[in-house]
């Protein structure tokens, strides 16, 4: 070894001593300096590679992977290929991830890690078998990987085997009583299932092992919801804020969040986050900051949902539209909608607003009753599929086929309020049902609601249309899917939030059929009561 090798090799070995001692400034200093000497051998490789680690531990992924290549394009190591798949995995680009571990498979194919490793990537890409595949092969060759067993029970969950699927938990629990995913993961099984006090515990579980678990607060706060302690539920829902950092809405604002503080002659701005259905939800407070002293209350909206509170007139709430320049505002507090039931104290026996809290331009209702509505017939609206941003949509959602017993009524007059997906659906419809379709009139969602406003009777999946409807104090009927959202609690008909809805549970294993046939089992019930079907 010659001079210069021998001094690389020494400032290496000082970096990563510093490296490991958790010195990571100093480290990267030193690896930099070591990637600049000449020859470029294996100890320059080494030296990429702990870049490459420090960016990893910073998540700048796209920088760790670019370290992680260069030290590839020097020296092969397996170490290198594994670290470069999970940066790539960890940027989205599960096919070149796939290729990693493919590539180390090839190297060493009896390596219960990259079998694993490769098992997640397909998982990813909703190649669930591949993916169970892999992890079996992991635990052939490693009977006690925790990590196989608990990657596998989430693909098997995700094919509704949830029975299998906790088995699996179990037994990562029992290979390694810390494995705090497998808890986490267990706990979503036992939420699907309904049994949500054990939900609870597994959440805890988790906290109790890493407080800084993703995801893992809002898990929990959705299952003491459910489980109707709501007190706890706000609690853990505004770590999302504090300890998760997720809500997108949350630009940096020069003013303080608002904790509760008195309100007396204050000014709050309060910014809208999640979902239509969210937003329309939780407006029913954004009153109450008046009440609490508030000279002004400014509430940025969605533009799409500006004149339905405008319309609405919500006791003086200022509506700032969503591209207003919030720096221009004079406010002393900001917070975030779905913080406010938290600071309000909410509990299910104090929602306020159960009945009607939003209204529409009565010019606008009149023009639509004119132009759509001036018939004697029942008027039934129909809602059927809602947004597909996340994976809990494509279950809420519904296809129209579903809703054509409702064409063999003679007094009824059907009408859709499906907008954009989903109403193409329509197309396909028999020549001889005669349907309204009123989506294609809808500017925003002060039309929806004047049309609602003009029908008997709203049936809809899980959406913004449903919440729409109840907080309109319109009657509507909500389907929901196997596993509801849980703000409609686990087993009631009807729900604490609006009034004037009912909720058609699926009895679990039975699919949309049987729910769909109660739905109209009740519809004839209330069609007779009502004179209008000749039995």
């Amino acid at each position: 070894m010659n001079t210069l090798e021998q001094k690389l090799k020494i400032k290496l070995e000082k970096a990563i001593k510093s490296y490991k001692a958790g010195n990571y400034i100093e480290a990267e200093t030193l690896f930099r300096e070591c990637v600049k000497k000449k020859p470029y051998g294996a100890a320059t490789a080494e030296a990429w590679y702990y870049l490459g680690l420090i960016a990893y531990r910073s998540k700048n992924y796209e920088i760790a992977v670019e370290h992680f290549n260069a030290a590839i394009k020097i020296n092969v190591e397996e170490k290198y290929f594994l670290d470069l798949g999970l940066a790539l995995y960890q940027l989205k680009k599960y096919n070149a991830s796939e290729e990693c571990y493919l590539r180390l498979l090839s190297i060493n194919p009896d390596s219960s890690t990259y079998n694993c490793n490769l098992g997640v990537t397909y998982s990813e890409q909703n190649q669930l078998e591949k993916a169970i595949d892999c992890y079996k092969k992991a635990l052939v060759i490693n009977p006690e990987n925790a990590d196989a067993y608990s990657n596998m029970g989430f693909a098997l969950e995700r094919q509704n085997k949830i029975f299998e699927a906790k088995e699996c938990y179990f037994k990562a629990i029992e290979l390694n009583p810390k494995h705090a995913t497998a808890y986490y993961n267990l706990g979503l099984a036992y939420k699907d299932t309904m049994q949500i006090k054990e939900s609870i515990k597994c959440y805890r579980k988790v906290l109790e092992l890493n407080p800084q678990y993703p995801n893992v607060y809002l898990d929990l706060a959705i299952a003491l919801f459910l489980d109707r302690d709501f007190k706890a539920g706000w609690e853990a829902y505004e770590k999302r804020i504090t300890v998760q950092k997720i809500n997108e809405v949350m630009s940096p604002l020069l003013k303080p969040k608002w904790n509760g503080e008195s309100l007396e002659g204050k000014n709050i701005y309060v910014l809208h986050e999640q979902g239509f259905g969210d937003i329309i939800q939780f407006s029913r407070f954004l009153p109450y900051l008046k009440k609490l002293g508030a000279s002004r209350v400014f509430f940025k909206s969605r533009p799409e949902m500006i004149n339905l509170f405008e319309q609405s007139d919500l006791l003086g709430v200022e509506i700032i539209d969503a591209d207003f320049d919030e720096n221009t505002l004079e406010f002393d507090y900001y917070i975030p909608l779905l913080s406010l039931p938290y600071y309000l104290k909410v509990n299910e026996y104090n929602i306020p607003s159960t009945d009607k809290y939003l209204y529409v331009n009565k010019r606008k209702i009149n023009k639509y009753q004119k132009k759509f509505f001036n018939n004697e017939q029942y008027k039934i609206g129909i809602f059927w599929q809602g947004s597909t941003t996340n994976s809990g949509d494509a279950q809420r959602s519904l296809a129209l086929k579903y809703f054509y017993p409702l064409f063999g009524y003679d007094n009824v007059a059907v009408y859709s309020i499906q907008k954009g997906l989903g109403s193409e659906q329509l197309d396909k419809l028999p020549d001889e049902y005669k349907v309204v379709n009123l989506g294609n009139e809808f500017n925003d969602f002060s039309d929806t609601a004047a049309a609602i406003e003009n029908l008997d009777l709203v049936i809809s999946v899980d959406s913004s249309v449903a919440h729409l409807a109840g907080a309109l104090g319109k009657e509507v009927w909500i389907i929901l899917s196997e596993r509801p959202e849980w703000r409609w609690g686990k087993e009631e008909d009807l729900t604490i939030w609006y009034k004037n809805a009912r909720l058609f549970r699926p009895v679990l294993g039975e699919g949309k059929p049987e729910t769909i046939s109660r739905v109209f089992k009740a519809l004839n019930k209330k069609l007779a009561n009502s004179h209008l079907l000749n039995l």
